[in-house]
């Protein structure tokens, strides 16, 4: 069994879907539902289902109505959380509106400040008793740079955004594992999409950066893996047009890091990924989903 270690966010989330487009000063027929999500529990969540796990969460949670379906969450998902920082009401939101055409997110995390240096240094203890931590670029610059230079365990990290990935830049060696999308990538490492289909200026990038482990999904074209300075790619045969792909990426990064901590090969790495994360896609789209 391994142990891992996950912290940053978890949010209330307000999901809303319509047909039609938004239109300033109207309020339209839609649908509604609520759940709770963020970077670090989608992971953590998507981990815990493999019984080969065995999840410590540190987020932060609240003594309120909100906090304390939160609480039961993690109790019934088998998710270790008596790490977290508890306030006295919940703060941490989402809201996410799409459509056929279109998908916006709003967010409002800034509670996540809490976990804050002197917190995870309470807690090292705590985390170095796992296999590995997994950090997402919610949490603040400072609290990044204490993890990478003070916790002696291997530290993964979802890049989570192209603003917040920046966070990383000055421990990205200090990272074994690390997941971007085409964007972030391209932001992160001052380059053109270009870059990304050709096997050489990718490592040539990766390799000058003193990289380790590198996972990168570049949409329709699937993706890739930098690891032991070679990289190797996988696309898959199914080309789904989707609007929402939300939590696709988080659960795509989950099955990497599980396939990772059985030691499967690259490409065997990749597929797996690739077909969980196209499950969530086609769950999120059910409602009108083409598939070439």
């Amino acid at each position: 069994m391994k142990k891992i270690c996950v912290i940053g966010g978890m949010n209330f989330s307000m999901l809303s879907k319509l047909d039609g487009n938004l239109e300033q000063d109207n309020s339209l027929l839609g649908e509604i539902s609520t759940r709770f999500g963020g970077v670090a529990w989608n992971i953590a969540s998507a981990l815990a289902k493999y019984p080969q796990h065995k999840i410590n969460f540190i987020t932060v949670l609240s003594s309120d109505v909100i906090g304390c379906e939160a609480v039961k969450l993690l109790t019934n998902s088998k998710v270790r959380y008596k790490d977290s920082v508890f306030t006295e009401t919940w703060h941490s939101f989402y809201c996410d509106i799409h459509s056929n055409q279109f998908h916006y997110g709003i967010n409002d995390m800034r509670i996540f400040s809490l976990l804050s240096p002197e917190w995870i240094m309470q807690k090292k203890k705590v985390i170095e008793q796992n296999d590995i931590l997994i950090i997402d670029a919610n949490l603040d610059i400072q609290t990044i740079e204490y993890i990478t230079k003070n916790i002696k365990i291997p530290i993964y990290c979802d890049a989570t955004s192209i603003e917040k990935c920046q966070r990383i830049k000055s421990v990205f060696s200090d990272i074994a594992v690390i997941k971007f999308n085409k964007k972030e990538f391209c932001t992160f490492f001052e380059v053109s999409e270009s870059a990304l289909y050709s096997d050489e200026k990718v490592e040539c990038i990766l390799r000058k950066s003193n990289a380790n482990t590198v996972i990168i999904t570049i949409e329709k074209d699937g993706s890739m893996i930098f690891k032991n300075k070679k990289l190797t790619r996988f696309q898959t045969k199914n080309i789904i047009n989707a609007v929402n792909t939300l939590q696709a990426g988080d659960i795509f990064f989950a099955t990497c890091v599980t396939k990772l901590l059985t030691g499967e090969d690259d490409i065997s790495v990749l597929v797996a990924a690739s077909s969980s994360a196209e499950k969530r896609i086609m769950k999120n789209n059910s409602h009108k989903l083409e598939i070439k």
